[in-house]
C-alpha cells in the first residue's frame, strides 16, 4: 500500500487553519477548499489506499467549514461592536 503521508493539499489546508490574520483566513479557507476538492476528484473509493486520503479529506472539509463558521460569526460581533 502506498499512502502518501503529506499530500501537497495539507499545506495549503494547515496555512489555511493556521493563518493568525482573521481578515485573511476567508481567502486561506477559500484556496483550501478548492485544492481538497480537487484532490478528492483525483481519487478513487474503491482503493483502499485511497480511502484514507478521501477520509482525511473529509476531515479538514469539516474542520475548514468549522473555521468558515467562526470566522463569520467573529466578523458578525466585531461589526456589532
Amino acid at each position: 500500500m502506498s499512502v502518501q503521508l503529506h499530500p501537497v493539499w495539507h499545506d495549503v489546508y494547515k496555512a489555511a487553519i493556521l493563518e493568525p490574520d482573521r481578515q485573511k483566513v476567508p481567502d486561506r479557507v477559500q484556496c483550501a477548499r478548492k485544492n481538497l476538492a480537487d484532490r478528492w476528484r483525483e481519487l478513487d473509493p474503491k482503493l483502499p489506499d485511497q480511502r484514507w486520503e478521501l477520509d482525511r479529506i473529509s476531515n479538514a472539509l469539516r474542520m475548514l467549514a468549522l473555521l468558515d463558521k467562526t470566522s463569520a460569526a467573529e466578523a458578525c460581533a466585531s461589526e456589532a461592536a
